[in-house]
């Protein structure tokens, strides 16, 4: 998806991040709530259920993300297990998308070996915080 050009609407934001939890957690049954939904800027948090046959399902080995996330000019689909609120959830992907933006404004101080400069920090400041993506990959509009 080329920034600028689209923008996914809800509904396909509702079906990429279903597609992507899928992928990401086979086996399992997802569910977006659809009156917990949070707008924002960048595009919408989803908060999650994991479901079998129509009944929550009991919380195995691993805790399922409880709210997911959806760029809207990205594409790109963030997940968390851990007890964030909707909007807290989106204010630490916002200060990390900030970052980003911020980063690639500077983009050639990122080829320097500068601790704490360019984009691995903060993928791995986003993973600190219990963000996971969960992205498919590129996507082609």
């Amino acid at each position: 998806m080329d920034n600028g050009e689209y923008e996914l609407t809800k509904e396909e934001a509702q079906g990429l991040a279903l597609e992507c939890l899928t992928t990401r957690w086979p086996g399992k049954q997802w569910r977006l709530r659809e009156r917990e939904v949070l707008d924002r800027a960048f595009g919408w948090v989803f908060s999650t259920e994991v479901t079998t046959e129509d009944t929550p399902m009991e919380q195995d080995r691993c805790v399922p993300p409880g709210l997911v996330l959806v760029n809207k000019r990205s594409g790109q689909v963030v997940a968390t297990s851990r007890q964030h609120t909707p909007v807290r959830f989106a204010k630490e992907y916002e200060v990390l998308l900030s970052r980003s933006h911020a980063a690639a404004r500077n983009w050639c101080s990122t080829v320097l070996d500068f601790p704490g400069v360019g984009l691995p920090g903060i993928a791995e400041e986003g993973r600190r915080m219990g963000l996971e993506d969960i992205s498919r990959g590129p996507t082609s509009r």
